[in-house]
């Protein structure tokens, strides 16, 4: 695959120059993004639905069996990392149009 991932290859030589070749540390480092993912899930979604639904859908996001291997494998960390920032943009383009929203008010 010749396909040029700038943020995948920053990554994957980070954790190397910093863990080495140790897979534990590698696993470390893709729990704790994949459970830094399901906090900003959780907070996305907590401005579209309400903090019941959203806890619910996070605690699914986070829990669930079959993403397990998905997101712990350093093959599938180009993935976590994709779903990182769509959490954050999501969040943020949510905010920016609930402040639009806001000043169109006022006018």
């Amino acid at each position: 695959e010749s396909l040029y991932r700038p943020l995948l290859l920053f990554m994957m030589g980070t954790e190397r120059a910093i863990f080495g070749l140790n897979a534990y540390k590698f696993h470390l480092v893709h729990a704790g993004l994949h459970t830094l993912i399901t906090l900003i899930l959780f907070n996305t979604l907590c401005l579209i639905c309400n903090p019941l639904a959203a806890f619910g859908s996070a605690l699914f996001f986070g829990m669930h069996t079959s993403l397990k291997d998905y997101f712990f494998w350093q093959c599938y960390l180009q993935n976590s990392l994709e779903a990182f920032l769509l959490c954050i943009l999501l969040g943020l383009f949510i905010l920016g149009q609930r402040k639009n929203n806001i000043f169109k008010s006022l006018f």
